[in-house]
């Protein structure tokens, strides 16, 4: 799949981030609009310090709208217990129809319920269902560590 966590974007993703750690605290255009909003103050003309405070209002705007939508988007991935939407989005991903998901299967599930994890969290999840990283997981052992981690979410 196109977000496995063994195939060459996780490489590159994993190498980028071991050597280049500075990306890790790239926040997204909220951060990039704040820094050239203050960068465009500093050059002295009055268009360019209102373009510059707008830029940065722009900032805010955009860091506030992404907070709010990640605690949006956590207490939905909490309410997702349904065993039955489980079920189809585990089904619907087990692509040779043997009832067992692999790792990269898994990381598409993982996805498509809206979690985002990076590819050493995703082995990490993945060997905590079963132990074995190489082995397959089945339904039950996927509900029972959903339905644990959702909890732990709530407390």
């Amino acid at each position: 799949g196109n977000r496995a966590p063994t195939n060459f974007r996780a490489r590159v993703r994993a190498v980028v981030t071991r050597y280049i750690n500075l990306l890790r605290l790239l926040w997204g255009r909220g951060l990039l609009y704040i820094f050239v909003g203050s960068m465009n103050m500093t050059i002295d003309h009055p268009y360019a310090l209102y373009t510059g405070a707008a830029l940065m209002a722009f900032g805010l705007l955009a860091i506030a709208s992404g907070a709010h939508a990640s605690y949006n988007l956590d207490k939905m991935k909490s309410s997702l217990t349904d065993e039955a939407y489980l079920w189809s989005r585990f089904d619907a991903l087990d692509t040779d129809h043997d009832t067992y998901l692999d790792i990269n299967e898994f990381a598409e599930l993982l996805w498509g319920l809206g979690l985002e994890f990076d590819d050493a969290y995703t082995f990490k999840a993945y060997s905590q269902i079963n132990g074995d990283p190489n082995s397959k997981i089945t339904f039950e052992q996927f509900r029972d560590w959903w339905i644990v981690t959702q909890n732990k979410g709530r407390m």
